[in-house]
C-alpha cells in the first residue's frame, strides 16, 4: 500500500510540474501580448503619419522624414522585426493592403509636389483618405489579435483556480505584472518612454470635460525639433533616436508631476498643462526653450526647438484646440525658429 507521505509527493511534484507548465504558458503571452501592443502602437503610428503627411503637404512643407519613418516601419515588418501575424488571418491582409497602397500613395504624394492643380490634390486627399480607412482597419485588427490572446490569458487564471494556492499566488503576480505592461506598451512612446499620441488625446479629452464641469483652464504647447531631419541626415537615425531620448529626458525633468508630456510622432512633442493660463504657459515655454538652447546633446552638440502655445477655450473639441497649438507651432517655424508663438 502506498504511503501518504508517498503521495503527497507526487501530488507536490504534479503541482509544481502544472505550475512550471503554465507558469511558461503565461509568459510567452505575455511576450505575445506585449509584441501586441508593440505592434497596435506601430500601426497607429503609420496612422497618425498619413494625416501628417497630408497636413503637411497641403501646406507646402516636406514630410519626407514622416515618409521614412513610415518606410522604416514598414520595412521592419517585411524584415520579420515585427510580426505580421498568419497568413490569411485579417491583420495580415490589412498590413498586405498597407504596403500596396502606401507605395502608391508615395506616388501620388510626388505627383502632387510636382504639379499640384486641383485634380491632383483631390486625388491625393482620396488616396490618403483610402489609405487611413486600411490602415486603421489594421489598427482594429490588431486590438482584436490582441484581445483574442488576452481571452486566453482568462482562460488560465481559470484553471489556475483549480490548484492550489500556491498556483493562485503565481497566477496573480503574473496577472498584474502583464495587465501593467501591457498599459505601459499601449499608453507610451516605445523609444522615448515618454506618453504617446493616444494616450495624449484621450488626456486632452479628460481635461476638456473636466473645464466643462469645473470651470477649470489648461493650455498645450506643441514642439519640434528644429531641423531634425538635418540631424537625421548627417549622423544617422541612431543617433537621432538618441536625441529624442535625451530631449524627452531634459523636457521630462523641467515638468510638474501634473503634467503630460507625449511624444505625437516624429520629433514632434506635446505637453498638456493642467491649471495653467495662457500666460503662464508662454513663461513656462519661453524658459523651456531656453533651457533645451543651453543643452549638449550627444554627437550633435546643441539644438533648437519651436514652440507653439494655446489655452482652452470654452467650445473646443480636441481638433480645434489641437490644431490652434499646431497652427501657432508652424508661426514659430516661420518666424525663424527657435522661438515661441501663440494663437488665442
Amino acid at each position: 500500500m502506498i504511503k501518504k507521505s508517498t503521495i503527497m509527493i507526487y501530488i507536490t511534484i504534479s503541482l509544481l510540474v502544472l505550475v512550471s507548465i503554465n507558469s511558461l504558458m503565461v509568459l510567452m503571452l505575455a511576450k505575445m501580448i506585449t509584441k501586441d501592443a508593440e505592434i497596435i502602437n506601430l500601426t497607429g503610428v503609420i496612422r497618425g503619419s498619413i494625416q501628417r503627411i497630408a497636413k503637411l503637404e497641403l501646406i507646402n512643407n516636406n514630410s519626407d522624414y514622416v515618409i521614412m519613418n513610415v518606410d522604416q516601419i514598414i520595412d521592419d515588418f517585411h524584415t520579420g522585426k515585427i510580426s505580421m501575424g498568419s497568413k490569411g488571418d485579417s491583420f495580415h491582409q490589412s498590413l498586405t493592403g498597407i504596403f500596396k497602397e502606401w507605395s502608391d500613395f508615395k506616388d501620388y504624394i510626388h505627383t502632387y509636389r510636382s504639379n499640384p492643380n486641383f485634380v491632383n490634390q483631390k486625388t491625393f486627399l482620396y488616396k490618403s483618405e483610402q489609405l487611413w480607412l486600411i490602415t486603421n482597419s489594421a489598427v482594429f485588427n490588431a486590438q482584436k489579435m490582441s484581445e483574442k490572446r488576452i481571452s486566453y490569458f482568462n482562460y488560465i487564471i481559470f484553471f489556475f483556480l483549480l490548484n492550489i494556492v500556491l498556483i493562485m499566488a503565481i497566477l496573480m503576480f503574473i496577472r498584474k505584472y502583464v495587465i501593467n505592461r501591457l498599459e505601459y506598451s499601449v499608453n507610451h512612446d516605445f523609444l522615448t518612454g515618454v506618453y504617446n499620441r493616444s494616450f495624449c488625446y484621450e488626456y486632452l479629452l479628460k481635461e476638456i470635460n473636466k473645464s466643462q464641469r469645473l470651470g477649470d483652464t489648461f493650455s498645450l504647447v506643441m514642439l519640434d525639433i528644429d531641423h531634425f531631419k538635418r540631424v537625421n541626415d548627417q549622423y544617422g537615425h541612431d543617433v537621432g533616436d538618441l536625441i529624442l531620448q535625451e530631449l524627452s529626458q531634459v523636457i521630462s525633468v523641467n515638468i510638474r508631476k501634473s503634467d503630460i508630456f507625449a511624444r505625437i510622432g516624429g520629433e514632434e512633442f506635446a505637453l498638456i498643462l493642467p491649471n495653467n493660463s495662457l500666460d503662464n504657459a508662454l513663461t513656462f515655454a519661453e524658459k523651456l526653450r531656453e533651457t533645451i538652447a543651453r543643452n549638449i546633446f550627444s554627437k550633435v552638440g546643441h539644438l533648437t526647438i519651436s514652440l507653439g502655445v494655446t489655452e482652452l477655450k470654452n467650445d473646443d473639441t480636441i481638433d480645434t484646440i489641437y490644431k490652434r497649438a499646431d497652427l501657432a507651432l508652424y508661426k514659430a517655424k516661420q518666424n525663424g525658429r527657435n522661438k515661441v508663438e501663440f494663437e488665442r
